[in-house]
């Protein structure tokens, strides 16, 4: 196990830990903050060798909280394709809605009775029920 907690050694950290027959990596069980301020912001937590900044604000540089990746070059055409990504995710997650809330009123008014039918044998009910049938 890495004798530092910062998110550049955890991630090269190769030891796991199996729970339920699942290897888990290390680095998934730990939140990462910086070792000297205890900000998760901070540039030395995600990475020992940066200067500790005492701050949590975002943005920061160095840190896995800045924003945007710092290597991605951003064209029109990747901007327009991420947008569209999220589009679709959006469009999904509100048909899954609407599924949902179909099935729910699907399944409450299956078990009720209909009403609006009749079997032809409603006097025949209508007798029993009022204990008439007994002649």
């Amino acid at each position: 196990m890495a004798d530092c907690f910062c998110r550049r050694c955890l991630d090269t950290d190769t030891d796991v830990i199996s729970l339920l027959g699942i290897e888990i990596p290390v680095s998934a069980l730990f939140f990462t903050v910086c070792g000297v301020c205890g900000n998760k912001r901070c540039p030395k937590a995600t990475d020992h060798r940066y200067e500790c900044t005492g701050s949590n604000e975002p943005g920061q540089i160095g840190s896995i909280y800045m924003g945007s990746p710092v290597n991605v070059d951003w064209t029109d055409e990747k901007k327009a394709s991420l947008e569209e990504a999220i589009k679709k995710v959006d469009e999904y997650e509100q048909r899954s809605t609407e599924d949902e809330q179909r099935d729910q009123i699907a399944s409450t008014t299956a078990h009720e009775p209909d009403t609006t039918k009749s079997n032809g044998n409603d006097g025949e009910k209508a007798k029993w029920q009022q204990g008439s049938w007994r002649g």
